[in-house]
């Protein structure tokens, strides 16, 4: 049986997605404190894997510290919590032959979660 890998969505994100998320997702008093700590982490962070840590902390600025440490290590781990969720917990599925059909469902609604918490707005206040 031939192996069917159906490519992944890479998202194209800037440094401006970066300030627009941390206003957004942490609270006006954390700001300061979240652009330090992204500031001082290590330089080599894309700005693809501070997008993915400030994902995957979801406004707690404690998850966000722990996801900066890792990210040095880890950042295949935080790309794919952040990134693509649903073929993370499936790719053994995936690797053992779910139909390219299957893969492409999967694919398309990583991307569509991605994007929608990318681009979502702030709440109102």
């Amino acid at each position: 049986m031939e192996e069917i890998r159906v490519e992944q969505f890479i998202p194209e994100v800037y440094d401006g997605d970066i300030l627009r998320v941390v206003y957004r997702d942490f609270p006006l008093e954390q700001h300061a404190q979240v652009l330090d700590l992204i500031a001082h982490s290590e330089k080599k962070h894309s700005v693809r894997i501070m997008l993915a840590c400030l994902k995957n902390a979801n406004g707690n600025l404690r998850t966000l510290k722990q996801q900066l440490a890792d990210a040095g290590g880890y950042w295949r781990e935080i790309i794919g919590q952040a990134e693509y969720p649903n073929y993370s917990k499936k790719q053994f599925r995936i690797l053992n032959g779910l139909s390219e059909q299957e893969q492409r469902a999967i694919v398309e609604l990583d991307k569509s979660q991605y994007l929608e918490w990318l681009n979502k707005s702030a709440p109102s206040k």
